[in-house]
């Protein structure tokens, strides 16, 4: 816990702090692929432009020729 507070002073700020603190850490010790693999395909491309994922797709192409 990065500066914890004394038990008097948890605030709900304090609180979701410290939640997305621990977030953080169980994001950045599990391998993408098992993070990833929680989603849809839906849901992975839900957050993107349709140029970045053309842009992806194309980089895809060009790592993997047929």
């Amino acid at each position: 816990m990065k500066n914890a507070p004394e038990l008097q002073e948890i605030t709900p700020e304090y609180v979701m702090q410290l939640g997305q603190e621990l977030i953080d850490a169980v994001l950045e010790a599990t391998p993408a692929d098992q993070v990833m693999g929680h989603f849809t395909a839906e849901e992975r491309l839900a957050g993107l432009t349709p140029d970045q994922i053309r842009r992806y797709l194309e980089q895809l192409e060009k790592s993997n020729p047929q």
